[in-house]
């Protein structure tokens, strides 16, 4: 009867389903597990807040109105518990997380968007697939600057100071930019391969991780590298710097990775993913999270490698997600949705 129930996909159905016992609640989230485009559907707030609480559906807030028309690949936070999000769809939204409704969408991007970072309280930086860097105001939605120098997409960019940011790109280059100027000051090339990731290591070093999975330190007042760290021997999707010593990773063949920034000896490797884990992010002094291409958000206690919890709500790969403060982060994924979680399950 209850299968009937989801299959018929009869909003008024599930409702009176969830009247009959309130033992049945657990049965039908159960149900809803492998149903979550039922979940999706359903338009009555206090009907699905009730399945969410229930702990099986895990997340406490989906951000409802599908602005994005395309996969959500990045996250920044904002001032006032506003966020903004990038997108394959070529555009930025800024979202107000009091009402999970956005504020205002910033277009200018001619294909996707790869990366994000906030320079100050009205200033964000967005790098793309059209080869450019753009700076918004994001409080008034407009333009401030474009920065053209790539020859390839742009897929990564870090925050060196209020008016220096690095950039990494598929033309197998890192580019030093004075933004105030909006001009590039050094090019580092990495012969290597496209870059991958870029790391602040601190206010005059960089990190780099490039398509041979190699590891570098960059001086970049000087523009030169000065040293490889090391080279690791399996490929790293994403990674996240933890402390002065230790990093996280997580790579295609569904692992996540500690190891140091000294050596590249690996510490430990948590188990557990069933697909590439795209994103990773430190919550507090003994967590991160990370989410995977299995549609599935993990949080480990990254000192012993124990997988806290198993997070279920996307219905596509998760791409990345943002710490929102001490007790809830977000995710981002394929299937152009932004849901809010609860570090403390």
């Amino acid at each position: 009867m209850i299968n009937s129930t989801f299959e018929n996909n009869n909003e008024s159905n599930v409702k009176n389903a969830f009247l009959i016992k309130k033992k049945s609640i657990f049965l039908i989230c159960h149900i809803l597990q492998d149903h979550l485009s039922i979940l999706e559907s359903i338009k009555n707030k206090k009907l699905k807040s009730i399945i969410i609480k229930t702990n099986i559906i895990n997340y406490v807030q989906e951000l409802t109105e599908k602005t994005h028309k395309d996969s959500v690949r990045c996250f920044i936070k904002l001032k006032n518990k506003q966020i903004a999000s990038g997108s394959y769809d070529s555009m930025i939204i800024i979202w107000d997380l009091n009402i999970g409704k956005p504020l205002r969408t910033l277009k200018g991007h001619t294909s996707y968007i790869y990366t994000l970072i906030k320079i100050n309280n009205c200033s964000i930086v967005s790098g793309s697939d059209d080869k450019t860097i753009k700076i918004w105001d994001y409080t008034k939605g407009i333009t401030l600057k474009t920065l053209i120098g790539h020859k390839g997409t742009v897929k990564c960019l870090i925050k060196m100071d209020n008016n220096i940011i690095a950039s990494g790109s598929s033309d197998h280059s890192i580019k030093i930019w004075d933004i105030s100027l909006g001009i590039c000051t050094k090019n580092l090339y990495e012969r290597t391969g496209y870059i991958w990731c870029l790391m602040r290591y601190d206010a005059k070093h960089l990190i780099s991780r490039s398509a041979n999975n190699s590891i570098k330190l960059w001086e970049i007042h000087e523009g030169k590298c000065s040293k490889t760290l090391f080279q690791l021997y399996e490929d790293i999707c994403c990674m996240t710097k933890l402390d002065k010593i230790k990093v996280a990773s997580g790579t295609f063949d569904s692992l996540i990775k500690i190891w140091t920034f000294t050596n590249g000896e690996c510490i430990s490797t948590f188990y557990g993913h069933n697909g590439t884990v795209k994103c990773v992010i430190k919550l507090n002094k003994i967590k991160i999270a990370s989410g995977s291409m299995d549609k599935l958000i993990k949080v480990w206690d990254y000192t012993n490698g124990n997988c806290l919890k198993t997070l279920k709500g996307h219905t596509n790969d998760v791409i990345c997600l943002l710490k929102l403060n001490e007790k809830q982060f977000c995710s981002g994924s394929d299937d152009a949705t932004i849901k809010i979680w609860n570090v403390e399950l």
